[in-house]
């Protein structure tokens, strides 16, 4: 019987962590060595299976116009190469003469991708609460994309929310954890208290930001003075207050398996491998989530369009302080851990009120320093 190892698959990540996961010791029928191995048909299956996944054969689907397909085609060999990164692969002839002699083409080529249909939907959605309806939204939105797919934005944030569970991507902040914040300030102000440095009173938020409208009180913090200072525009004079948690924060966390690329662009680190079977159904919930830190990140522009444009990330954000909870306790997480586009610093959104900053049974975060700021000159 033909066993093969992962080098003979050249090390091939997904199929070598496949057969780590599936395979039995013994020998390797190409290469010869005593090592973890598996059926190669079992390969042949899994690869075949994955194609399935996201393309069909031409003939299932597409039209014809003076013998030629009705839209993009593919061969065999182009997507074993080109999408599954298997060219190289010793045994590349015989996967390629094991699966259908088909022209391939994307499944529903007429329609929208899954990927897409969560991008559009964020999109609509942003365009929908912008310039359409700011209240009552939930029920009422209809596109020309969720036409085509039962699917509604806010039904997207609910299957978001689960799949972020899958992903993993919900973290905690231990208890000591220390978080600066910065409060500008003219020169001769001397504040010290929590109220004057955490959590303003409602009255008190003029402003909004793309977690939170005017009047919705969040703490915002970072992980390092600089980025502190960077994202309140290097104010001329200011009060840095360090704070410490009290206890285990959780958070959905957009910075531990995610980079910034760039300092503009967010990417997932271990973005699933069409021939993961297990992960690779959350490659479209991950996508959307890169496009919504995408979002968070965005460089603010006090331009008056700042309260229309920050809606549809403070509506994502109030539907994960709502409805996100964390697995292990069922609770509502805390806030949003993010990266500073400034200084590719870590940012951090609590959904805090001033009683989780004051001594009490709801506090959260405990201020230990308080120190003047004057810019250099």
């Amino acid at each position: 019987m033909d066993f093969i190892c992962s080098e003979c698959l050249d090390n091939n990540k997904a199929l070598s962590k496949y057969i780590n996961d599936n395979g039995f010791d013994d020998t390797c029928y190409y290469c010869n060595n005593s090592t973890k191995v598996i059926q190669k048909v079992e390969i042949l299956e899994l690869i075949e299976t994955s194609i399935y996944s996201e393309w069909d054969a031409a003939e299932n689907v597409l039209g014809r116009m003076d013998g030629d397909w009705v839209g993009e085609t593919f061969l065999t060999s182009e997507i074993l190469r080109d999408f599954m990164g298997l060219g190289e692969v010793e045994i590349f002839q015989e996967i390629d003469d094991y699966l259908p002699d088909n022209a391939w083409c994307w499944k529903d080529p007429y329609g929208i991708s899954d990927s897409e249909l969560m991008i559009y939907s964020w999109e609509d959605f942003c365009g929908h609460i912008k310039y359409k309806s700011r209240f009552f939204f939930q029920d009422e939105i209809t596109t020309s994309s969720m036409q085509i797919y039962p699917s509604t934005a806010t039904g997207v944030l609910r299957n978001v929310c689960n799949e972020i569970l899958d992903l993993d991507i919900i973290t905690n902040i231990p208890k000591s954890t220390k978080i600066f914040r910065v409060r500008p300030c003219a020169i001769k102000d001397n504040f010290k208290t929590t109220e004057d440095l955490g959590v303003p009173p409602n009255e008190a938020i003029k402003y909004p930001n793309r977690f939170s409208p005017s009047g919705i009180q969040t703490f915002h913090g970072a992980n390092d003075i600089d980025t502190c200072l960077q994202e309140t525009n290097k104010p001329e004079h200011a009060i840095i207050s360090t704070w410490e948690t009290t206890t285990q924060i959780k958070v959905l966390d957009f910075t531990e398996d995610f980079h910034l690329v760039k300092n503009s662009e967010i990417k997932y680190n271990d973005f699933p491998d069409i021939l993961e079977p297990e992960r690779r159904h959350l490659r479209h919930t991950i996508r959307f989530l890169e496009a919504l830190a995408d979002d968070f990140i965005k460089p603010i522009v006090h331009d008056g369009r700042e309260h229309i444009d920050y809606i549809p990330t403070q509506v994502a954000a109030e539907f994960f302080r709502k409805n996100l909870l964390t697995f292990e306790d069922d609770i509502p997480i805390d806030g949003i851990k993010y990266y500073s586009s400034k200084t590719g610093g870590i940012n951090y959104v609590f959904f805090y009120t001033p009683e989780n900053c004051d001594t009490g049974p709801h506090q959260k975060l405990k201020l230990i320093k308080v120190k003047k700021y004057n810019r250099p000159v």
